[in-house]
């Protein structure tokens, strides 16, 4: 088995979690673009974390793999749909210029 094999999916998503909050809370304390590349990196490292977990929790608890893994990649499409359309929207919706 791999080495994503050794931990427990739940730990996965809580650590996962946990860097998000952590980089998320760091942003405001950069104050160059250099300071910005090793958050960008932790950013990373929490997402794989986070979304790894969540494909072995559904590998785990499913007999349908196919099918739970279909859904989390069709949710994942549908978010990279609605944000950026959300985020076009705001600006005309509150008079931003």
């Amino acid at each position: 088995m791999r080495y994503i094999g050794h931990h427990k999916s739940q730990s996965l998503i809580n650590s996962g979690l946990l860097l998000s909050t952590i980089v998320f809370m760091m942003y405001p304390f950069a104050s160059s673009y250099l300071q910005v590349a090793p958050i960008q990196i932790l950013l990373g490292v929490a997402w794989s974390a986070l979304y790894l977990g969540c494909l072995k929790s559904m590998g785990d608890e499913n007999v349908e793999k196919a099918t739970a893994t279909g859904l989390l990649y069709s949710a994942q499409s549908l978010s990279a749909i609605i944000g950026p359309l959300l985020c076009a929207l705001l600006p005309e919706t509150h008079n931003y210029a």
